[in-house]
């Protein structure tokens, strides 16, 4: 009977434990989904108010998808870049929203991206292009891109559950079977990670890096992947699709933000002259690498 209780009680704590984590969690995203609506409705209301519209309303927030958000207006109006950014990076401190976003000002009639920029906590990557150059009247949308949200949601709650307690098992059966081992076996080294040449740097993959002799510059995870696919066909033509297919396995919509993504890895390549990432117009993109 103890023999019982005994193998019960962790298993019941197993079960448990991660129910709790998950509604703690899903609090937190329930929260954190509120303050960014807030945030994104009053950055609204800042853009009205600067282009001296202090009476249409900026209308509901539409969400595109998991991670992007849209910021519509009742009425026309005109916006400077320089300003625009100003006020969407002042909104989002107040709210205490990260300062980690693509920004995408859409043109109503023909949903054509007419500005962009691009922000990060590490201000080198900051993208922030054409600040002076003030846009007409007109009908625009605010799109905000968020990074991919990584806690878990409450309808995973039984996968979640059964997948902890599997692997706990694993794991208990794997320390068992290790403990009979007469003697344990050296650890085989792991592979390095292998650079690919491009020019005159080398890219880790894994370790999203790029090396010029001494200069080493780090990848976000969609920069890495992006330049493995023209890693894998240099001075080859490269569709639009075949490189948005990064963001599959998301179901995000990211639209125009695969040039911001693009305008980023330029920047990145841009102390080998060697090494060039050419727009083929309404095509996609080639990694031109001059021979030495």
């Amino acid at each position: 009977m103890k023999l019982k209780i005994l193998f019960c009680t962790p298993v019941v704590l197993l079960l448990f434990i991660p129910w709790l984590i998950i509604g703690k969690r899903q609090n937190q995203v329930d929260y954190a989904e509120a303050a960014k609506q807030i945030t994104l409705r009053q950055l609204g209301h800042q853009l009205l108010l600067f282009a001296g519209d202090s009476t249409s309303r900026v209308l509901p927030i539409k969400q595109l998808s998991a991670n992007e958000y849209q910021v519509q207006f009742e009425n026309r109006f005109t916006f400077e870049p320089d300003s625009l950014v100003k006020i969407i990076n002042n909104s989002m401190r107040a709210g205490k929203i990260p300062l980690n976003y693509i920004v995408n000002v859409v043109e109503c009639a023909h949903n054509e991206v007419v500005y962009g920029f691009s922000m990060s906590q590490e201000q080198k990557t900051n993208i922030v292009p054409c600040r002076r150059r003030a846009q007409p009247e007109g009908c625009y949308y605010i799109n905000v891109l968020f990074p991919e949200a990584s806690l878990l949601g409450a309808n995973n709650a039984a996968a979640y559950t059964g997948g902890f307690l599997v692997i706990t098992l694993l794991g208990f059966s794997g320390f068992l079977f290790a403990r009979k081992k007469t003697a344990a076996q050296p650890e085989e080294k792991k592979d390095q990670d292998e650079p690919v040449n491009i020019g005159n740097y080398q890219f880790y993959y894994d370790r999203q890096l790029l090396i010029n002799q001494q200069l080493h510059t780090e990848l976000t995870i969609k920069e890495s992947k992006l330049l493995s696919l023209f890693a894998e066909a240099p001075n080859q033509l490269l569709g639009r699709k075949q490189l948005l297919k990064i963001w599959d396995d998301e179901g995000v919509i990211v639209g125009r933000s695969l040039d911001m993504f693009i305008s980023k890895l330029r920047k990145k390549l841009q102390h080998d002259p060697s090494v060039r990432l050419v727009n083929i117009h309404g095509k996609g993109y080639r990694l031109e690498i001059s021979q030495k």
